[in-house]
């Protein structure tokens, strides 16, 4: 193996970053699940300088090689570099995906994760574009609980969180798009699923990331347009609801479906040009007609935005913590993928 050379992430000429970021700090917040960089590099080794801060819940890194995962490691407190691969031939470049896999935490038990160089004896070359850019908006089925971890699994640890083989990265796949995911277990559009309505997605998707330190201020969405928005919300608050006084459900309901058309006009405010498909149904369709009501009352002036039903996942479709497995989440992003197509003109 030759000598490796340190080069600071935002020194890096040809580096595609992936999700939400502050351009103006010098190193690479990897704030949400699935978000990190991509480089195209012809190299035989590759090495990553981390800086984590967590206390009980423990952040998890993922590789990738030309979009097949090659290995997924949790990360230690404080500044550590990681070799992530060694011996590779030296044939041909290959595209190297480093990310988080796993969501950030409203309890601030994971502080940062902030990629500060890497480590390789390959030049990073100009990246192949992709075709298109999408953002996914959603609650533990996006950020991809229960991928990892075998069925019987129940703890709530983030080793059993996962973003490779969700719907969100099989979507972007399929699409050959660039990726960014926003999304937050237990939480909901109007409320989470103790019923509190202080966890609703609304609340803090204008922020990067509002739950660490170095994500608490405005994201510009001008600077980062999307050709589309999916939103996968309203489980957790079918749960919230179902807690509720039996009397109360029917307002909340209601509640709900103004939260999402809100919701939905914000988005079109923030992406003028996106086209917005919701989704909803991977854990049923308790709220599917508040939910569906919401979307047609908004088609009536804005005929870019979409509904799609998901088939809630059956036997043998579901992974740990009672969670939609990989089977499911295949069937979701093949009904994304083919809704997309069609509005998207591909």
């Amino acid at each position: 193996m030759n000598e490796l050379t340190r080069l600071a992430i935002r020194g890096i000429e040809h580096i595609r970053t992936r999700g939400r970021f502050d351009p103006e700090q010098s190193d690479l917040p990897m704030h949400w699940t699935a978000s990190g960089f991509d480089l195209y590099l012809n190299c035989t080794a590759l090495s990553v300088e981390i800086d984590a801060k967590f206390t009980a819940q423990t952040p998890w890194l993922v590789l990738q090689i030309d979009g097949a995962t090659v290995s997924r490691m949790p990360l230690e407190n404080g500044t550590h570099t990681y070799a992530l691969v060694s011996g590779l031939e030296t044939d041909r470049p290959h595209v190297f995906s480093v990310l988080r896999d796993t969501q950030a935490l409203s309890g601030g038990e994971i502080e940062h994760v902030i990629a500060r160089a890497v480590y390789t004896d390959g030049e990073p070359l100009p990246l192949p574009a992709h075709k298109l850019s999408i953002e996914c908006i959603g609650d533990s089925l996006t950020t991809g609980e229960g991928l990892v971890g075998a069925f019987d699994e129940q703890s709530w640890r983030t080793a059993w969180l996962s973003t490779i083989g969700g719907w969100p990265v099989q979507t972007a796949n399929a699409l050959d798009a660039d990726l960014s995911v926003f999304s937050q277990s237990g939480w909901g559009v109007y409320c989470e699923w103790t019923g509190s309505e202080e966890a609703a997605i609304p609340r803090i998707y204008d922020q990067i990331c509002a739950h660490e330190a170095a994500g608490r201020k405005p994201y510009d969405f001008a600077a980062h347009p999307v050709d589309a928005v999916i939103v996968n919300l309203g489980t957790n608050d079918a749960s919230g609801i179902r807690k509720r006084d039996e009397a109360d459900q029917p307002r909340s309901a209601q509640e709900l479906s103004r939260a999402v058309e809100r919701f939905i006009r914000h988005l079109r405010e923030v992406y003028p040009d996106a086209y917005i498909l919701w989704i909803y149904g991977m854990c049923g369709h308790d709220l599917i007609d508040s939910i569906r009501s919401a979307v047609a009352r908004v088609r009536r002036t804005d005929k870019r935005v979409g509904f799609e039903t998901l088939p809630p996942a059956g036997e043998g479709e579901i992974g740990s913590r009672s969670h939609p497995g990989a089977p499911n989440h295949a069937k979701t992003a093949r009904i994304v993928v083919r809704h997309l197509k069609k509005h998207l003109g591909q």
